[in-house]
């Protein structure tokens, strides 16, 4: 009994010597063995191809085929010479930056960020190839870089549309989770930089993002979507903008109308129109600017009597509040920004309504020199004849014709030679041009501005617009003392009109003149004022300034 148990004991512990010493016979015989004849197993247990590595790819070269040794490595100089070559390349996806991304040299990552670092603190445009070959390789390692360049306060030729299409091209988790922080990012350069880098990679991986946005509810994430949608060369990214055109938010609407203004769409007109009225300045001076090149470019082609029917087409369009374009350019002629007011008086010149003479009349004597050349010519294409001599005054100092301004307008000289000192009736309606004895007007020009005021009334208040004229260096201002008289010499007001110039100085001072409004006061108590008098004195720069705020 006891034998046998033993037996069996022994029996077994033999059992699993052998096994092991089995185990151990064929790891040895896999290790001794030719890798790349085991098969190895997915996970559905079938048997996969092996895929080829990097030294076992036969590369053309020259017409004959070579086998590339395992070493991948180049030598510092190999390495540098193509980095140089990059530089020079002066295009995108250089063939120096493709033979580097073959290469399997740890080295090359680490390289190409730090020539971006170079590059973006050296101001040098090629940083942009470096980005691309950064994004290209697909590299993680590149990621945290590409973001902290997105994120820089002066980004210079690094920007943020190159670093979204790398980071796209990446694809991982933190490149992905980085470029949707990016787009909706309070910094607006970045956003709107990233999603215009989106746009023009213009891949699906790309386009998921842009979709995102589009999708959300708050409008400047729209916008941001718009941005990179007009990026995307396809007949799909079009149709998206488009429906941007009814979006609830008049900004939108404008970003889309800019990407759609080449399609014959009333909509792209209507959210122009509507764009006018916006508080965003850039966006009015856009839209001013977009709406005059379209019509420029409808009644171009157009003969007589077809530009007159699509002029009145164009003058009867609306927006989606309801206000037509010819309310709405009328109403832009009075917009602070003289860049709107010069486009809204040539888009009136354009459109040939002559009900809009009354409302360029006005910009003739405008603050700014565009608005009154622009004026001037608009008012020539509709047939505008000055009638009253103030008309022809304006006109001839809208066109720079100082010389016959001169000729009809009312002159004031001042009665003492030493000083800036004058005194004269008052005439409403027409300039009154100032011959100031010591104003640095230049003499020897015919055609410079004169020094004039106009006086007329407004909503029962009595102002007066005066311009003056002075070299923009060195820095300084001046004030002009204006007071009304009745006829027994009464000072019935007193207001001073304060002017500077800007001290600008680059080879030779500039002539600058500037327009400034005055309120004088109630209408019925200055009514019985028959003459003024004017002071000119300069004072400080900076006391100029406060004056005028």
């Amino acid at each position: 009994m006891m034998n046998s148990q033993i037996g069996k004991m022994t029996g077994k512990a033999y059992s699993k010597v052998t096994f092991l010493v089995i185990i151990i016979s064929i790891m040895t015989g896999v290790s001794q063995a030719d890798p790349e004849k085991i098969p190895s197993c997915d996970t559905d247990k079938s048997l996969r191809k092996k895929e080829p590595s990097i030294s076992s790819v036969k590369i053309k070269s020259n017409g004959s085929e070579t086998k590339p040794s395992e070493e991948t490595r180049i030598s510092e100089e190999q390495l540098d010479q193509l980095i140089a070559e990059i530089k020079v390349s002066r295009k995108s996806n250089p063939p120096a930056a493709k033979k580097l991304l073959t290469l399997k040299d740890p080295r090359v990552i680490q390289r190409l960020i730090a020539e971006v670092e170079k590059a973006d603190a050296s101001f040098k445009p090629y940083s942009h190839y470096f980005i691309e070959a950064l994004g290209q390789s697909g590299d993680p390692r590149a990621v945290k870089p590409l973001v902290d360049w997105m994120y820089r306060d002066r980004p210079y030729f690094t920007s943020s549309n190159s670093v979204a299409k790398a980071l796209c091209q990446i694809g991982n988790q933190p490149a992905q989770r980085a470029l949707r922080e990016a787009l909706r990012s309070n910094n607006t350069r970045i956003a709107h930089g990233v999603a215009q880098g989106l746009g023009k990679l213009g891949t699906p991986q790309a386009l998921v993002f842009l979709d995102e946005l589009r999708k959300s509810k708050k409008s400047e994430y729209r916008i941001t979507a718009v941005l990179g949608y007009r990026n995307v060369d396809s007949e799909d990214a079009r149709d998206i903008v488009i429906i941007f055109l009814s979006d609830t938010d008049g900004c939108v609407r404008y970003y889309a109308a800019r990407r759609l203004q080449d399609i014959n769409d009333k909509r792209v007109l209507a959210a122009l129109i509507d764009s006018l009225e916006l508080e965003n300045i850039t966006i009015r001076c856009k839209s001013s600017e977009f709406l005059r090149d379209a019509i420029t470019a409808e009644l171009k082609e157009a003969t007589d009597k077809d530009r007159s029917a699509s002029a009145k087409a164009l003058l009867e369009s609306t927006g989606t509040s309801g206000i037509t374009l010819l309310e709405a350019l009328s109403k832009a002629t009075k917009d602070p920004f003289a860049y709107v007011r010069t486009n809204a008086a040539k888009s009136l010149g354009e459109l040939g309504d002559t009900r809009t003479v009354e409302v360029l009349i006005p910009l003739l004597t405008d603050h700014s020199r565009g608005p009154r050349c622009a004026a001037f010519v608009a008012l020539q294409q509709l047939g505008w004849k000055p009638k009253s001599r103030g008309d022809k005054v304006r006109a001839f100092m809208a066109s720079g014709k100082w010389s016959e301004a001169e000729t009809i307008a009312r002159k004031i000289t001042p009665a003492n030679e030493q000083d800036n000192e004058l005194q004269g009736e008052i005439s409403y309606g027409e300039p009154i041009l100032l011959y100031l004895k010591n104003h640095m007007r230049k003499k020897h020009y015919p055609e410079d501005p004169i020094p004039w005021i106009e006086f007329f009334k407004s909503k029962d208040k009595l102002f007066a617009k005066m311009e003056l004229g002075f070299w923009s260096y060195p820095q300084a201002g001046f004030t002009a003392t204006i007071r009304l008289l009745d006829r027994n010499g009464n000072v019935l007001a007193k207001e001073n009109a304060c002017f500077s110039n800007s001290g600008r100085c680059v080879t030779i001072p500039d002539w600058e003149t500037e327009v400034v409004d005055v309120s004088l006061g109630d209408w019925k108590h200055l009514e019985k004022a028959t003459a003024f008098d004017i002071a000119v004195k300069k004072m400080p720069h900076n006391k100029a300034i406060q004056e005028k705020r």
